[in-house]
């Protein structure tokens, strides 16, 4: 048998470091994030404890790495301004993206919820939300007032609180949630071009 290559290697890290954070977001949102020990995140995650402190400093370094791959998610629902021919036509996309975002990674927003409700006054984590928050409302708002909207910043954030509480009822009204019918009223509303604004 051959010796493994560098990328094989970083494949390999990149799975275990994947299966602990996955193993912590569930343990935190079960458990809770006070009662979840590095040994017990370790064992879900079918690793030596040693294995997860090599990639991980502390269950608080955990707790960053999540949020920081929930807002990686969150970038990747944001349209590229170049792409698009019309500021409404990449507000459309982005909305879109961000809609698949909810559907395509329920379990993973899921076991957040709990999760965010419990953290939410620890400095640091909070820091990077508001920041990401600030981030999404500018990025937003650039789109909609280039469309000609008169609060620009206000619809920006009616928008993100729109798409958390349609992201929370989705998630917890499990099966007769109208998300396709939502998803098309709140693009409908801000997409289209005879809708006043």
């Amino acid at each position: 048998m051959s010796p493994r290559t560098q990328s094989q290697w970083e494949e390999i890290r990149e799975k275990s470091k994947e299966k602990i954070l996955n193993a912590a977001i569930s343990l935190f949102s079960s458990l809770g994030y006070f009662s979840t020990s590095v040994s017990k995140i370790a064992k879900k995650a079918g690793v030596s404890k040693g294995l997860l402190y090599n990639y991980f400093e502390s269950k608080d370094d955990l707790l960053t790495a999540i949020v920081n791959k929930t807002f990686e998610l969150l970038d990747n629902a944001f349209a590229t301004e170049d792409e698009f021919a019309t500021p409404r036509e990449e507000l459309k996309v982005t909305l879109i993206k961000m809609f698949d975002l909810i559907e395509n990674h329920k379990g993973f927003l899921k076991m957040l919820i709990p999760l965010s409700l419990q953290v939410s006054d620890f400095g640091h984590i909070n820091k990077i939300v508001s920041n990401k928050y600030d981030e999404s409302t500018k990025k937003i708002s650039r789109i909609l007032s280039e469309i000609g909207y008169k609060d620009p910043e206000g619809e920006a954030r009616l928008i993100i609180a729109n798409l958390d509480g349609i992201m929370y009822q989705y998630l917890t009204i499990v099966n007769d949630y109208p998300f396709e019918e939502i998803k098309q009223k709140l693009i409908n509303k801000y997409c289209d071009q005879n809708n006043i604004i």
